[in-house]
């Protein structure tokens, strides 16, 4: 299926693992945090094959607004400050988000 001019939207995350560190946990607690019909349609977190210290999460949401939404939605506080503190203690520095349009996608 192919899907042009599409309201989703997507978000890459970059980050790089300090020394030892592993990413065990991250996605039982990115779970944790997530509420139904949040607009979330899939998350992929990534490892490059070169460099096994650096991660990549895409997350892909059915429109920019309810991604925002969700941003901004206190039922997800608490759990996100638990996995803000996983986080500070397993990156080597602040993670890089790049905001994406989804002009093309299709499967298969």
């Amino acid at each position: 299926m192919v899907k042009g001019g599409s309201d989703m939207w997507a978000q890459l995350m970059s980050f790089r693992l300090k020394p030892g560190k592993d990413t065990a946990g991250l996605r039982e607690q990115l779970q944790a945090v997530e509420q139904p019909d949040s607009g979330l349609l899939r998350t992929m977190i990534m490892q490059d094959q070169k460099n096994p210290d650096q991660f990549y999460t895409l997350v892909v949401f059915d429109s920019e607004e309810r991604a925002r939404a969700r941003e901004r939605d206190p039922r997800r506080q608490e759990g996100l400050q638990v996995l803000r503190a996983m986080l500070a203690d397993r990156l080597a520095g602040p993670p890089e988000f790049t905001d994406l349009a989804v002009a093309e996608e299709w499967t298969g």
